[in-house]
């Protein structure tokens, strides 16, 4: 795809860039970048113009310099700023939205801000949970590579001793050796099978449908289960907060929320939220009806309706639930290193059983 530039391209080639929507995608760091600087260079007193000017220059990355020409091509084109937000496919509604909020309020800079601290959130989420599982991942792999080490070349040397010495073997040394057999006939298939089922889930996770299947899946595993339940509410509370602060009015806040919950079943219960304001029901009497939030955080949202202070409610409700969600995942990952070490150790001393099973039997009988 050509990238568009502003600076040498006629008037006239503008146009087409601006009827569709630009399937560019940005980054989560990207964004970050993208909010944060445009915040700090507007409150700094520089006009937008020169300020995409900056950004432009700031970086050489080919998606990064498309989305910044795309938003100028829209203002030289006599658009708002939200406006050529929509045209960027990796920009969510909610952030546009947001942003023509603070420009019908003369505020962009505190829009722009706003956008900054709900990804910056996002990304310390993200990198909690990506850091809990990162030492548990490791040793996993490392077991399994120990273990496939074992099956692949061990266990047929110690077969090939077992076998001149022409005793009767044990039933679980050779369900060992059947299954080394099995291990080097088809483990390379297996392997090539685990990455392109692994490739295949990566991009369907993209797709919304598919992801909420996925998370309603593991939300009804046992250990799994209260923590996506916590995640959902934490990821709720901190994106309403984030949107009520920029001004974003309740009922369109609840409806970009939709958008940041995992599962179906989150959704449709703020679905059938929206639909309960508009029959006239209160937030507290609406969510109660749903198991979006927990009975405490439904006490709150009942004072906070009645002093008209829901913004500071959700983000001090959000920043609570990520402490919680923070320890719970350090918690489950304390508890997952032990189980995948004794897992995997029993496998390994399994096999060693399987092999060495036989000498003893052997050294037993000439005794």
């Amino acid at each position: 795809m050509k990238l568009p530039s502003p600076i040498t391209q006629p008037q006239e080639s503008r146009k087409p860039v601006q009827s569709k929507k630009v399937s560019i995608r940005l980054s989560i760091n990207q964004l970050v970048r993208l909010y944060s600087d445009l915040a700090v260079l507007l409150r700094g007193g520089v006009d937008l113009n020169e300020t995409l000017s900056i950004l432009e220059s700031s970086s050489d990355k080919k998606n990064w310099l498309y989305v910044i020409r795309v938003l100028k091509l829209s203002l030289d084109d006599g658009h708002s700023f939200s406006d050529g937000m929509e045209k960027v496919g990796s920009i969510k509604s909610s952030d546009v939205n947001t942003v023509r909020i603070g420009e019908k309020t003369g505020d962009l800079a505190d829009s722009f801000y706003q956008l900054s601290q709900k990804y910056e959130d996002k990304k310390a989420t993200r990198q909690t949970i990506i850091q809990a599982l990162a030492y548990p991942s490791l040793v996993m792999l490392t077991s399994i590579v120990a273990v496939a080490f074992m099956m692949i070349v061990m266990v047929p040397v110690f077969e090939d001793s077992l076998k001149q010495s022409g005793s009767t073997l044990p039933d679980i040394t050779l369900f060992v050796i059947s299954l080394s057999h099995f291990f080097k006939d088809y483990g390379l298939m297996m392997l090539v099978v685990i990455v392109l089922l692994g490739i295949y889930f990566t991009y369907r996770m993209r797709e919304r449908r598919f992801s909420s299947l996925m998370y309603l899946i593991i939300s009804k595993l046992p250990l799994l289960g209260g923590y996506i339940d916590l995640l959902e509410q934490q990821r709720f509370t901190q994106e309403l907060g984030h949107m009520l602060k920029a001004g974003v009015p309740l009922s369109d806040s609840l409806e970009f929320v939709k958008e940041e919950l995992l599962t179906r079943k989150s959704i449709s219960s703020l679905e059938f939220v929206l639909q309960e304001l508009i029959n006239g029901a209160t937030l507290k009497e609406s969510f109660q009806q749903t198991q979006i939030l927990r009975k405490e955080d439904l006490q709150m949202l009942r004072v906070a309706e009645r002093t008209n202070a829901l913004a500071s409610w959700a983000e001090t409700t959000g920043v609570r639930l990520k402490t919680e969600l923070d320890a719970k995942t350090k918690t489950m990952m304390a508890l997952l290193e032990p189980i995948i070490i004794v897992f995997l150790g029993g496998i390994v001393a399994t096999v060693l059983l399987a092999m060495y099973l036989p000498m003893f039997q052997m050294n037993t009988q000439f005794v």
